[in-house]
């Protein structure tokens, strides 16, 4: 089922807009910022670190776009998996070899596991272009424009290469989330698309109702949308910043399998 679901994402047209997404983004970036004049004298340190989307991107339009577009990317690749299964038949040729549960869980984390890839695979892509433009000198300096609340800022100095670990382990979590819980929509609605918007809709929507609640009762001052966690620049992460999209890929998971393991086969 691994081999088939891998199959499938790479032989679908659809990978032809992901990829063609994932390559305009970064072509967006490196065209927009890697004309500017590179310093070795000062006490700016222009290395590649410090250039990616993740730390000075937060305000340009590739990073924008990168945030916006990561809904659709993380619900394109398997989210209809369940709804196509269904459709076509083949659900029951796998079910005579594995149990409905097993069948139910690999769809679930292979779908899981290919949104948060791709989405995450936008900045691991951006990282490595600009340690390809960028100098990557030793970082024994913050950029004067790098702000202090990063999540896990101080980790930029000490070692890039976990700062960046984390960050794109951050960004993985929370798209396969995102694609956990189009699947789900897709499943509700019986449709291969429903997902792609509508989670999207409703993070948004979430999000102003929490904004209203926040500034009229000052409560649920850490709450983060999930567009806000998948942006590669991210500001007071917390413990009780995890607690919604947590909840969501819970939501996610429970009613996915128990939904569809009281669902009749034929």
């Amino acid at each position: 089922m691994i081999r088939e679901s891998f199959y499938r994402v790479f032989k679908r047209k659809r990978i032809i807009v992901i990829a063609l997404t994932i390559l305009i983004i970064n072509i967006i970036d490196i065209y927009t910022r890697s004309s500017a004049k590179v310093f070795t004298n000062k006490l700016i340190v222009q290395s590649a670190y410090l250039e990616t989307m993740i730390v000075n991107g937060n305000t340009e339009s590739a990073s924008i776009i990168n945030t916006l577009l990561s809904f659709i990317i993380a619900s394109l690749a398997m989210a209809d998996a369940l709804v196509e299964d269904r459709e076509s038949g083949i659900n029951k040729t796998y079910m005579l070899k594995i149990t409905k549960k097993e069948y139910l869980l690999k769809r679930f984390f292979i779908n899981f596991f290919y949104g948060g890839f791709f989405v995450a695979l936008i900045l691991i892509i951006n990282l490595l272009l600009w340690l390809c433009i960028r100098p990557s000198f030793a970082l024994t300096y913050y950029n004067t424009g790098l702000i202090n609340e990063i999540f896990l800022v101080d980790l930029i100095v000490k070692s890039p290469v976990l700062f960046y670990l984390f960050t794109f382990l951050r960004i993985f979590l929370v798209a396969g989330i995102m694609a956990s819980f189009s699947m789900l929509i897709n499943d509700i609605f019986s449709s291969k698309y429903a997902g792609i918007g509508g989670v999207f809709v409703f993070d948004l929507t979430l999000t102003l109702i929490i904004d209203w609640i926040n500034h009229r009762y000052g409560i649920l001052t850490s709450f983060k949308s999930l567009l806000q966690l998948v942006e590669g620049f991210v500001l007071d992460v917390n413990i009780y910043t995890m607690i919604y999209p947590l909840i969501i890929l819970i939501i996610s998971f429970i009613l996915l399998v128990l939904k569809n393991m009281k669902r009749e086969i034929i």
